[in-house]
């Protein structure tokens, strides 16, 4: 039996099946962690969609507002657990500002209702999901920005604009997608592509996160290259509650930086 997409999104909608879950984003400069990304996930039985899918059905059926209000307030409420002065990254579709049910507003009355801070929040915003046009991406950074949250541009690497030009927007991250990092120990390219954000992005005062670190060669180069953040498997699955950094990893990547400290200031490095 065929099911009827938008009866699911309506179910998904009316009976509230999202359920957040939170993944760690950690400094690699020092294995502590920074802040969480909140990820949605379908809870309604027998349903064999993603998210991301969900997301496209709710944009065709003119109730991209409605999902993303839902998704934004589970994250929220479940953010009232988080540790304190950690931050929480909330994934953005930026064509919701033109929804006609958009509520400019909404989040800042949710946090105060929830006893938050809008320092706590961080947008992502992202290229990849279908934008209807340039403005929509630059008028959502525009719009958050002028609330007084802090932006990261998601996926990068996956969308249309270059590098200069996102740096124009002035975001406070910009998060490098996982088909760049995927294998950057062993491709020269993408170790060079990498490099070449990781300079321009510290000259223009931008923060770095590197998405879906899975090995610890992969880890090992995003250190060398500077990157400022990291998130991955490698470091930490996704979870219900707000966990802990990986102990093997948090290790490696203490080792890593101090070995990285004493060869930039002379001295000898120890073996791992």
């Amino acid at each position: 039996m065929r099911v009827n997409p938008t009866k699911t999104l309506n179910k998904i909608l009316n009976n509230e099946h999202i359920r957040p879950v939170y993944q760690p984003i950690v400094s690699l400069q020092s294995g502590a962690i920074y802040g969480y990304e909140a990820l949605s996930h379908i809870t309604l039985p027998n349903c064999h969609l993603n998210i991301e899918k969900l997301f496209e059905m709710a944009t065709e059926t003119r109730k991209l507002w409605e999902l993303e209000k839902l998704c934004r307030t589970q994250a929220l409420k479940g953010a009232r657990a988080k540790p304190v002065q950690r931050k929480i990254f909330l994934n953005l579709d930026p064509n919701t500002i033109y929804d006609p049910q958009f509520i400019s507003g909404f989040t800042q009355k949710n946090l105060l209702d929830l006893e938050l801070n809008s320092d706590d929040i961080i947008f992502e915003i992202t290229e990849k999901r279908s934008v209807s046009s340039l403005s929509a991406f630059t008028e959502a950074i525009s719009h958050y920005q002028s609330q007084g949250f802090k932006v990261a541009i998601d996926d990068f690497g996956t969308g249309y604009s270059g590098l200069a030009r996102i740096c124009s927007f002035s975001p406070d991250f910009l998060k490098i997608d996982m088909s760049i990092v995927r294998g950057v120990h062993q491709d020269s390219k993408k170790r060079s592509i990498t490099l070449g954000i990781v300079k321009l992005c510290k000259e223009v005062g931008v923060q770095i996160v590197a998405e879906g670190i899975e090995t610890e060669e992969e880890l090992a180069t995003l250190i060398e290259l500077n990157v400022d953040y990291g998130q991955g498997y490698f470091l930490a699955r996704p979870n219900e509650n707000f966990q802990t950094l990986r102990a093997e990893a948090e290790v490696m990547i203490r080792q890593l930086c101090l070995r990285n400290h004493k060869l930039s200031s002379g001295f000898p490095a120890f073996e791992l």
